[in-house]
């Protein structure tokens, strides 16, 4: 495969839901030999990001899960100075609160309703 044909791959991966087939796609491409380490952009004016960092910043744990199982390199910072593991970390955090905060709005609006 060439180069910009993985890179299409990946970025159709990485924006796709991490599932059992996605999940399935991303481990035999890195059986087949794709290195885990493959860094690219997602256009020219993105500076290059591991695959490992695009998938904790857009909270891919399947993928991230199937990387680390194929040796990914763990301790390579971000432009932030941070690992890549913290963007994760940050990411699931983030969602977390975004779904406490959507039940907590469901559940006054619930109260609001019965109120009226």
């Amino acid at each position: 495969m060439k180069n910009l044909e993985i890179k299409e791959i990946l970025i159709d991966l990485i924006l796709s839901i991490d599932d059992k087939e996605n999940t399935y796609k991303l481990n035999t491409l890195l059986n087949e030999g794709l290195d885990p380490n493959l860094s690219f952009s997602f256009d020219e004016s993105d500076s290059n990001q591991t695959l490992l960092e695009h998938c904790c910043r857009f909270g891919l744990t399947n993928y991230v899960d199937i990387l680390i199982k194929h040796s990914v390199k763990l301790d390579i910072l971000t432009e932030d100075n941070e690992t890549v593991l913290h963007l994760l970390a940050y990411n699931i955090l983030d969602n977390t609160l975004k779904e406490n905060s959507n039940k907590t709005y469901k559940k006054n609006y619930k109260k609001t309703e019965i109120l009226n």
